[in-house]
């Protein structure tokens, strides 16, 4: 009894008589998930051979196993499906999310080369139109040279319209 109890003059509670506990309930059987990674692998090889790419998208987000979704997320190749996925997937899957960001970042440096590309293509027909109607003089053949040499570097793999 404690203090407070003594001094109101109130009884002390009875302990409540401990019981045996009761069994943990049953817990539920582990059904076997080699059939439902089976039906997904099958899911995913007709995805790959038929070139779906909304069931791939799908299947990068939510196969069962770890290595379809990583197998599916490689075998995407639309980068707009390759950009949402890496918003959805974003702290959900990291294996995913890193495939596909790789994969964002390798087209967007395939794209900044070609960009830079072009840039000197039009820098160097530039020069070479700018100089051409100049007046000759002592240094118009080395700077024509210098010209031409930079376009020689670049002709194959510029377009005819340049």
């Amino acid at each position: 009894m404690s203090l407070f109890s003594k001094w109101r003059g109130s009884k002390a509670p009875e302990p409540t008589p401990v019981t045996a506990a009761a069994p943990p309930a049953a817990a539920k059987p582990r059904t076997d998930r080699s059939a439902e990674i089976a039906a997904e692998e099958s899911r995913l090889t007709e995805a790959l051979a038929s070139g779906d790419t909304d069931t791939l998208a799908q299947m990068a987000l939510a196969a069962t196993s770890t290595r379809l979704r990583q197998r599916a997320a490689q075998a995407v190749a639309d980068p707009q499906h390759v950009r949402e996925l890496i918003r959805l997937s974003r702290g959900k899957d990291s294996a995913v999310y890193r495939i596909l960001t790789e994969k964002r970042d390798a087209w967007l440096e395939v794209e900044r080369k070609a960009t830079a590309l072009q840039t000197e293509i039009d820098t160097v027909a530039a020069g070479i139109a700018r100089h051409a109607p100049m007046p000759f003089d002592a240094i118009y053949e080395a700077t024509l040279r210098e010209q031409e040499r930079r376009w020689r570097t670049l002709a194959a793999q510029a377009s005819t319209e340049t």
